[in-house]
């Protein structure tokens, strides 16, 4: 990662301060890297896994700089953001959290990031020191816009990545940024059970220039206390079910198609993630060590441990998840869809297809009725 940063540094310098040229060294960076990795990966140099974690890296990287770019120039506008908090005045920061496969280090090629951000204003004079002074969740908010411009503003190379926000609080009618007591209240007294799934595979990936590591620690701290509350099983089973009957209905392959859609089709990706989330969330408040992993293949294992799932179920998950995700990464390198023709079942993927369907059926629906 420090390779990466320092590469990525230099590439930037040689732009000086006109950000157009900035942000092409920001693609071609990008560009560079991925073509690495893919020349990796298509000879066998690096595993599924791997190839995930580097992308992962590169795109962290990415989004350190961008955020660096940005506040340096809202800084620069505004100055810093400052507040005081029990009579001590303390700079203020944002924080980047990741979802989804950033949030578990597990992107792919083309994926985009889903982002929150939250910032630890708090207390009394909750203002930037400079001549053109903004409150600072004024601040925040235009450092944040600016950010998200910087990642998907579209240039002769394309663009560094597409972001998507929906699972900040309240989705699209929520702030786009919130406080961290803010974001705390909202996960315990006002998320819903797929809001907590999707807290799982979180992290905050990213800290605003100078910062320390407290913001990190508390975004760390709440969502360990979320995810370690005690849940009754068949209200979670059932709140589950309908979140994943809901996302079939609506993304899943239409019925006769004879297509399988490698992540939202039943036996597919969503359906071994919400089998790693149900455990998770049913068993941490026993097993705390759980919430210490945001990957989904690295939980497959601890939750046979729990007995959520037998070993041979975790073995079948496991092998069908990575061949899933290899099969999604060599697809995207050729720009094809994740939506291949409906395996048969005597076919590998067409066995663990069936596989996954047959655990999901012992794990989740079997119970929905009791």
């Amino acid at each position: 990662e420090e390779k990466l940063k320092e590469e990525l540094d230099a590439l930037v310098q040689q732009a000086g301060a006109d950000e157009e040229q900035q942000i092409e060294r920001l693609r071609l960076f990008k560009q560079a890297q991925v073509l690495k990795i893919a020349a990796m990966d298509m000879t066998g140099v690096l595993d599924v896994f791997a190839v995930s974690e580097q992308l992962s890296d590169v795109a962290q990287a990415l989004l350190n700089k961008v955020m660096a770019l940005a506040w340096h120039w809202m800084v620069a506008k505004h100055g810093r953001p400052m507040c005081v908090v029990e009579g001590v005045r303390r700079a203020a920061t944002l924080g980047i959290v990741a979802y989804g496969k950033m949030g578990g280090r597990e992107l792919g090629y083309g994926s985009d990031l889903d982002l929150v951000f939250l910032h630890d204003s708090a207390g009394a004079e909750q203002q930037t020191d400079g001549e053109r002074m903004l409150d600072n969740g004024r601040f925040f908010a235009r450092l944040a816009q600016r950010i998200i411009h910087l990642l998907g503003v579209h240039t002769a190379n394309g663009r560094l990545y597409e972001i998507d926000m929906r699972l900040r609080p309240e989705g699209n009618a929520g702030m786009l940024v919130s406080s961290l007591q803010a974001y705390e209240i909202y996960q315990r007294e006002k998320a819903w059970t797929w809001e907590h799934q999707a807290l799982i595979r979180a992290g905050m990936i990213c800290l605003g220039p100078h910062s320390g590591p407290h913001l990190k620690a508390e975004f760390d701290r709440i969502r360990h206390s979320i995810l370690i509350r005690h849940r009754d099983r068949l209200t979670l089973i059932a709140g589950i079910a309908q979140m994943r009957t809901k996302m079939r209905d609506t993304l899943a392959s239409p019925v006769g198609s004879h297509q399988f859609h490698l992540k939202h089709d039943a036996g597919g990706l969503v359906d071994i993630e919400f089998i790693v989330q149900y455990g998770v969330l049913l068993c941490a408040s026993d097993n705390e060590g759980l919430t210490q992993s945001s990957a989904s293949r690295k939980l497959l294992l601890q939750l046979a441990a729990c007995k959520v799932i037998t070993t041979e179920q975790a073995e079948a998950l496991y092998n069908a998840y990575r061949e899933y995700r290899g099969m999604s990464h060599r697809r995207a390198l050729q720009e094809q869809s994740s939506i291949i023709d409906e395996p048969g079942d005597d076919t590998r993927v067409g066995r663990l297809r069936c596989n996954v369907k047959e655990i999901w059926l012992d794990v989740i629906e079997r119970h929905i009725s009791e």
